[in-house]
């Protein structure tokens, strides 16, 4: 993961205040979601890193939230969790052993945005990513899975950012 969690957090803070949908719906609260893999010591490390930071953040785009973790080590059943849980994003933390088609394809379903730090992950279907460009962070935006989630990002932020789909 070329970008660290806390940089990764303040860009996905920024690029969530261009999309008009997120909170246009009933939901009083925000559900975000954090994917990892328990037996991967990248993925356990992002996990933490991210838990650190929201359990010290107030508000997530000017609403109350909360957060689950998902141990995909864990559970054969994503999208049950996603589902009962109320998870309108998902943020994927490296997890080597799984199937990111699948992941991307429950979040469609489900209408859920994913975010990643791995910018790969994009290519399988994840709607957010990081890469390191130019020796800065640049976004990488698979515009296919963020249409088929519902997400509506004004064309301001695509302008700054690497497109993909």
């Amino acid at each position: 993961m070329p970008t660290p969690v806390d940089i990764q957090i303040a860009l996905f803070s920024k690029v969530l205040m261009f999309e008009r949908n997120l909170m246009s719906q009933n939901d009083d609260t925000l559900a975000i979601g954090v994917l990892y893999q328990n037996s991967d010591s990248q993925s356990l490390t992002a996990q933490k890193d991210l838990r650190n930071f929201l359990d010290r953040l107030p508000q997530f785009k000017k609403a109350p939230f909360r957060y689950s973790l998902i141990n995909i080590d864990a559970t054969t059943d994503l999208a049950s969790i996603i589902a009962r849980e109320r998870i309108k994003l998902l943020y994927v933390a490296p997890c080597p052993k799984v199937d990111f088609k699948v992941v991307a394809d429950i979040s469609r379903q489900y209408r859920v945005i994913t975010l990643t730090g791995v910018p790969t992950y994009v290519d399988a279907g994840i709607g957010v990513g990081i890469e390191i460009f130019d020796c800065r962070p640049r976004l990488v935006l698979n515009l296919t899975s963020l249409r088929a989630c519902g997400a509506d990002f004004s064309a301001q932020l695509l302008n700054l950012a690497r497109v993909i789909g």
